[in-house]
C-alpha cells in the first residue's frame, strides 16, 4: 500500500494530489470508493504506469539528427537482445518535430479502451521545446518477445519545429527503449551517434504542418524496408547530434554598463533586410534583459509597444518575452509593414519604441536580441527583418528617460548592427572540396579543365549534372583564378 486517503467528507473528485512516494517505471492498481447521501457505496479500480522520472537517464540518452534538409531524416538502430524471456519492455520517445517509430518491423502506437492500436501522426504534438518537451510511452514487449534482436527505427519530420509554414528544417529524435529479463536484469537502447544511424534517402522529400507531403514511392522502394531486423544499412552514416533542442541561435548581444531601473525602452530606427515575400518588417522572436547572473528580469513581461501587428497567434507581444527563441515555433513579435523591396535594410520613419513597466527598479547588464531565422531574408544568407539599429534607454518614472552607452555606440546615432548571419538556415560550416597538387609550378596562360564523369543524382529529382560551387587556381600565395570568369 502506497497511500490510503482514508474517507474524506468533501464533494472534490479530481485533482486530488497522491501523498505516497511513486517509484519510476511501476505499474500502480488505484481503488476510489464513494459513499452517496443514503450511505450506499459504488467502488472501481483502475491502473496507470510512471514513466522515466530520472533525469540522469533521460540526459543519457542524445536527440540525434541528419543535416538540415526538405528530407525526411530516418534512423534506425538494431542491437543483440541479452536474453530471450522478456518480462517487460516500454520505449519512451520524443522529438523535435514529429516522429513515427517502429519496432523489429511493427509500427508503434497505443491501445484504445477497445484494444484496438491508435497511431498518432503528430507526436510528440505542439509544445515549447525550450521550457518543456512531452514525451510518450509504448508498451513494446510484444514485438521482443521471443526475439534475438532489437530493431529500432524511427521517421522524423519537421512538425512544428522551426516553424509551422516551413520545410527546410532539421528534427532531432530522442529516445529510450528499456528492457526488462525476468531475472530482473535490464537493457537499455538509447539514441546516440555511435550506435545509430541515419540517412536522408527516405520516400517524403518535403513535410510540413503547412506545406502538408511530397512522397517519392521510387525512393522509397530504392530504401527498402528498413525498419525489420537484418536490414542492410551499412551505406547509411552516423546521426550526427542534436544537441538539447536549445542549439545556439543567430542573437544581438550587447553588454553595457550595470543599469538599475523601473522602465526600460528600447528604440528600433532601421530593420534589416525584408524576407522572402519582401516584405519589409520589425521582426524579433525573443527580448532578454540579464543582470549579473545571467537571470532574465523581463521573462514574461509583456512590453507597450508602440507598432504592433497581431493576425493571429503567431504575433504577439508577450511572445517576446515568453522564453521561446523562436527557433521552435516561429512565433514571436512582428510589426505592421514598413515597406517592401528593401534589400538590404528600412530605415523606420516613426521608430518602434518597446517599453517595460516593472513592478520595482531590477538591475541588468546585457540586452540580447533574437532574430526570426525561419524565413530567408532578400539579401541572402543574413536574417530577415532583425534590429538593425535600435538605442536603450532607462527610466525610474516613466517620463524621464536616459540613454544608455551601448558597446559600440556613435554618440547620438544609436547602436547598429553591421550583418546577422542566419546561422539556422546557412550554417557557418568548412566546405568540402578537392585538392589537387600539381607538384611543381605550372606557368601557363590558358587553363583547360575537362570532367568525364560525375557524381551521384540530386536525390530531390533524381537529375545528373556537373555542379561546383567554386574553382580556385593557387600559386602558392593567391588563387589566380578570382573572379576571371
Amino acid at each position: 500500500m502506497v497511500w490510503d486517503s482514508g474517507k474524506v467528507e468533501s464533494g472534490r473528485s479530481t485533482g486530488i494530489a497522491c501523498k505516497g512516494t511513486l517509484a519510476q517505471r511501476t505499474r500502480y492498481n488505484w481503488e476510489v470508493t464513494v459513499w452517496d447521501q443514503a450511505g450506499n457505496t459504488h467502488r472501481e479500480t483502475a491502473a496507470f504506469e510512471t514513466g522515466v522520472t530520472d533525469v540522469q537517464e533521460w540526459k543519457e540518452a542524445e536527440f540525434i539528427c541528419m543535416n538540415r534538409s526538405r528530407l525526411a531524416p530516418v534512423f534506425r538502430c538494431e542491437q543483440a537482445l541479452t536474453k530471450t524471456d522478456v518480462k517487460k519492455a516500454r520505449l519512451y520517445i520524443t522529438a523535435l518535430g514529429a516522429y513515427q517509430v517502429y519496432v523489429n518491423g511493427n509500427r508503434v502506437g497505443e491501445l484504445d479502451e477497445d484494444g484496438n492500436v491508435v497511431y498518432h501522426h503528430m507526436n510528440p504534438g505542439y509544445g515549447n521545446a525550450r521550457e518543456s518537451l512531452g514525451y510518450q510511452t509504448y508498451d513494446v514487449t510484444p514485438f521482443l518477445a521471443g526475439k534475438s534482436s532489437a530493431a529500432v527505427s524511427v521517421m522524423a519530420g519537421t512538425g512544428w519545429y522551426n516553424g509551422m509554414a516551413e520545410t527546410n528544417s532539421q528534427p532531432a529524435v530522442k529516445a529510450l527503449l528499456m528492457i526488462d529479463y525476468n531475472d530482473g536484469s535490464q537493457q537499455v537502447v538509447k539514441t546516440n551517434t555511435t550506435d545509430w544511424k541515419g540517412t536522408l534517402a527516405g520516400g517524403i522529400t518535403a513535410c510540413g504542418v503547412y506545406y502538408g507531403e511530397d512522397y517519392n514511392g521510387l525512393f522509397a522502394k530504392q530504401l527498402g524496408d528498413y525498419t525489420q531486423a537484418g536490414y542492410d544499412d551499412s551505406a547509411w552514416v552516423n546521426a550526427q547530434d542534436g544537441g538539447s533542442g536549445t542549439a545556439a541561435s543567430p542573437c544581438i548581444t550587447n553588454k553595457f554598463e550595470a543599469q538599475n531601473a523601473s522602465f526600460v525602452r528600447l528604440s528600433v530606427q532601421e530593420s534589416g533586410p525584408a524576407d522572402n515575400n519582401n516584405e519589409n518588417l520589425l521582426q524579433i522572436m525573443e527580448l532578454e534583459l540579464l543582470d549579473g547572473q545571467q537571470k532574465n528580469v523581463v521573462k514574461n513581461v509583456v512590453p507597450q509597444i508602440s507598432n504592433s501587428w497581431s493576425p493571429n497567434g503567431q504575433w504577439a507581444p508577450e511572445h517576446l518575452t515568453d522564453g521561446d527563441l523562436g527557433t521552435v515555433t516561429d512565433y514571436g513579435y512582428t510589426s505592421e509593414v514598413l515597406g517592401r523591396d528593401n534589400k538590404t535594410s528600412c530605415q523606420i520613419t516613426n521608430p518602434i519604441s518597446i517599453t517595460f513597466a516593472l513592478d520595482q527598479a531590477v538591475s541588468f547588464e546585457t540586452l540580447k536580441l533574437y532574430p526570426r531565422t525561419a524565413v530567408r531574408s532578400a539579401s541572402g544568407n543574413e536574417c530577415a527583418n532583425y534590429p538593425k539599429k535600435f538605442t536603450l534607454e532607462v527610466s525610474q518614472d516613466g517620463s524621464t528617460w536616459t540613454p544608455v552607452d551601448l558597446n559600440g555606440t556613435e554618440e547620438g546615432n544609436g547602436y547598429t548592427v553591421e550583418s546577422l548571419r542566419n546561422t539556422e538556415l546557412f550554417p557557418e560550416v568548412e566546405a568540402e572540396h578537392i585538392d589537387t597538387d600539381f607538384g611543381g609550378n605550372v606557368k601557363a596562360k590558358k587553363v583547360k579543365i575537362s570532367v568525364s564523369q560525375v557524381g551521384p543524382a540530386v536525390v530531390e529529382d533524381g537529375e545528373n549534372r556537373l555542379q561546383i560551387m567554386e574553382l580556385e587556381l593557387w600559386n602558392g600565395v593567391e588563387n589566380v583564378a578570382k573572379d576571371v570568369v
